[in-house]
């Protein structure tokens, strides 16, 4: 409500007063917002006292919004406070503005207070259970209104613009993929590649000597972990590819986790996979001293200027939380 003002009717601004408007910018755009408190509180102190500034300063917000605008927006006769025309129809065009800036304060406010939301993650499924999930769960803990969408796709990166986050992988001689992608990104694990077979499969099909005797081998084969049907090896001092030719492809890395130890082929798998099964004496390591390529898992997200309040948090969380890296350390 507009109090102490003596108000003239919209219609009868003239038309040429419209025209005299310049472009609103950010300086413009706080003194505006105070010439609307102003105008409902019907008193320049009044409205200095809920800005949290001087009289003097809001004086000199209302003068100086005047000067920028060419336009006479008050007439002041002692304690009274006139609109003229062109006050009126600023007045009249911007208070919804100023009741928006309010109300997105007070979201901004209960937010802080109480972080709330959707954030969408894609994450490979290699990582997913073991890793990202216990990560998951400690956050909703500390944040229980904020929710998640857990896409679980070996090939996030081919749409992360769908998603907050994503988790994927790639072979340290597939790294081209990822050139095109705009977005931030954040190494999370990298592993050295292991050859293994079951010891029933080397017994009934001989233990290759070298790489290039894997083409008498059937191997098992993801593209989640290799794009191509191709093995890179450091054969001394040179990168040499190995292209696989008896192949059963597997479309998940956990069951060709499981073929190996049945006894099906040979696997080419990343260390952390498969170091609980030589351990055990399930899988027995081929080419021990021969270097492979490696496996890359990065996590891809916005610029944090890009990324809302949550995301951000969750990002924040997933720094301090991370299981891989603390095995690590």
């Amino acid at each position: 409500m507009i109090n102490n003002l003596t108000c003239v009717s919209e219609n009868n601004l003239l038309v040429s007063d419209l025209h005299k408007k310049p472009v609103v910018y950010q300086g413009m755009l706080d003194k505006i917002l105070f010439f609307v408190e102003v105008s409902r509180l019907g008193s320049i102190s009044s409205a200095a006292d809920s800005y949290g500034i001087s009289v003097a300063t809001g004086s000199r917000w209302l003068y100086d919004l005047e000067k920028e605008l060419e336009l006479p927006l008050l007439k002041r006769k002692g304690p009274h406070i006139t609109l003229t025309h062109d006050g009126i129809f600023l007045f009249n065009r911007t208070k919804m503005l100023n009741d928006a800036v309010y109300h997105i304060n007070q979201d901004l406010l209960a937010l802080k207070k109480e972080p709330s939301g959707l954030i969408k993650i894609c994450c490979t499924p290699i990582y997913a259970c073991d890793y990202l999930l216990p990560i998951m769960a400690s956050f909703s803990e500390k944040y229980p209104k904020i929710h998640f969408q857990l896409d679980v796709n070996p090939f996030g990166l081919e749409s992360c613009d769908r998603y907050d986050i994503t988790f994927s992988a790639l072979s340290s001689y597939d790294d081209h993929l990822e050139r095109n992608i705009d977005k931030v990104r954040k190494p999370i694990m990298h592993e050295p590649f292991i050859v293994v077979a079951s010891p029933g499969y080397l017994n009934r099909c001989n233990y290759p000597k070298s790489p290039l005797n894997l083409s008498q081998h059937k191997c098992l084969y993801a593209r989640s972990l290799t794009v191509k049907k191709e093995w890179e090896f450091n054969i001394d001092g040179k990168i040499t590819t190995v292209r696989l030719q008896d192949v059963l492809e597997v479309s998940d890395s956990f069951l060709l986790l499981k073929a190996a130890c049945l006894g099906i082929g040979i696997a080419y798998l990343p260390r952390f996979v498969v170091q609980e099964k030589l351990h055990c004496g399930e899988l027995v390591q081929l080419f021990t001293d021969i270097p492979t390529s490696e496996w890359m898992l990065n996590m891809y997200y916005s610029p944090s200027c890009e990324l809302d309040a949550i995301t951000l948090l969750f990002k924040e969380h997933f720094a301090q939380e991370n299981i891989y890296k603390k095995h690590q350390q």
